[in-house]
C-alpha cells in the first residue's frame, strides 16, 4: 500500500498532463519497490487493470529498464507478464497480471483493497482531527465529492490563516 496525498497527486498529473498515467506510475513504482525487496524469493502480483489500459509491456520495459521481459498474454481481459532481473543473492523473478476486476479472482488483490480502503479511513479520521482541533464547529467529512464540496466551503475561509493552499486538499482530476 503507498498513501499518495492529493498535492504529490496533482503534481504526478501536472507532469503527464494524465490522470490515468500518473495513477499507474504509482502503481509501477510500487512493483518495482516489490521486486528489489522481494524478487529473489519469487513474486507473483495481480494488478487491476489501469486505466483501461490491455498492453504494459511498454511501460513495464520503462520501469524496469534492467529486466529482461517476457510477454505471457496480452488480451482485453488480462496481460500477464515475467520480470527477470540479476540480484546480488540469485534472480530476481517477478510475474505480474494486470487484469480486469483483479480483487474477484485474486485473494491477495481483494485484501489490499480492503486494506487500502480501511487505510483510508484511517487517514480520513486524523485529517478531521487535525481540521477540527483548527476550526471551531467544523463537522468532519468523509473526503467524497458531494459531503467534500460542503467542507471545502467550511474550511475556505480558514485556508490563508493555516498557510494551506487549495490545491493541497482537492485533486486536479
Amino acid at each position: 500500500t503507498r498513501v499518495v496525498s492529493e498535492g504529490i497527486f496533482n503534481r504526478l498529473v501536472g507532469q503527464t498532463q494524465n490522470k490515468a498515467t500518473a495513477a499507474v506510475s504509482v502503481t509501477l513504482d510500487h512493483l518495482h519497490h516489490l521486486h528489489q525487496a522481494f524478487g529473489e524469493r519469487g513474486l507473483f502480483v495481480g494488478i487491476d487493470k489501469q486505466g483501461g489500459r490491455d498492453f504494459y509491456r511498454e511501460m513495464l520495459m520503462r520501469w524496469f529498464p534492467e529486466a529482461k521481459l517476457k510477454v505471457l498474454a496480452e488480451s482485453a481481459k488480462s496481460s500477464g507478464y515475467v520480470l527477470r532481473e540479476a540480484g546480488a543473492g540469485g534472480e530476481k523473478v517477478t510475474v505480474v497480471y494486470f487484469r480486469e476486476k483483479g480483487d474477484r479472482g485474486w485473494f491477495a488483490t481483494a485484501l489490499a483493497s480492503m486494506i487500502c480502503k480501511y487505510l483510508r479511513e484511517l487517514c480520513m479520521h486524523s485529517f478531521n482531527a487535525w481540521w477540527c482541533g483548527q476550526v471551531a464547529g467544523l463537522r468532519p467529512t468523509a473526503g467524497y465529492y458531494g459531503d467534500g464540496s460542503r467542507w471545502l466551503t467550511d474550511v475556505e475561509p480558514h485556508l490563508g490563516r493555516l498557510g494551506i493552499q487549495r490545491e493541497m486538499l482537492v485533486r486536479v482530476r
